[in-house]
């Protein structure tokens, strides 16, 4: 485990994004881009926000909203524990095939679920919007080549 995640902070492709390993070989880096969810919320790209602004990102710049699909970060894993303010048990932090519920906030990118009131591994909708955009992105931009 130390070893994959030694090569997600420093990764030797020359392909490779800022953060985690999400080029295919060949393809354009066009970069990575943050937002925050709210003032109450300091989480960065939460998913069930950005499902809403995904609709303007796909008209407005394809490229960049295919980059925010890929970095999605659903490959990724964090077996690490967190405390959970709901309930007060713990839960890890990202399961592996989960949709994450933002990309993080002290360290976007690599420390992804920084919301921490309730288990988003859980939750029912991030995965479906996932499913969703994915389609609506490759429909729109007829790249079938993005979801490879």
């Amino acid at each position: 485990m130390n070893s994959v995640l030694e090569e997600i902070r420093n990764p030797t492709s020359k392909t490779s994004a800022f953060g985690t390993n999400i080029l295919q070989q060949g393809e354009e880096n066009i970069g990575q881009f943050l937002y925050y969810e709210g003032i109450e919320y300091h989480m960065c790209n939460t998913y069930d926000v950005h499902f809403y602004a995904s609709f303007a990102l796909i008209m407005l710049f394809p490229k960049l909203e295919l980059s925010l699909q890929r970095a999605a970060a659903v490959p990724m894993h964090d077996p690490r524990e967190m405390d959970l303010l709901d309930d007060g048990t713990r839960a890890p932090r990202k399961a592996l095939g989960a949709v994450p519920h933002d990309i993080g906030m002290i360290d976007p990118w690599f420390d992804v679920n920084f919301y921490n009131i309730f288990n988003t591994d859980r939750w029912k909708d991030l995965n479906p919007k996932f499913v969703l955009q994915v389609y609506r992105d490759v429909v729109v931009t007829k790249d079938k080549d993005f979801t490879t």
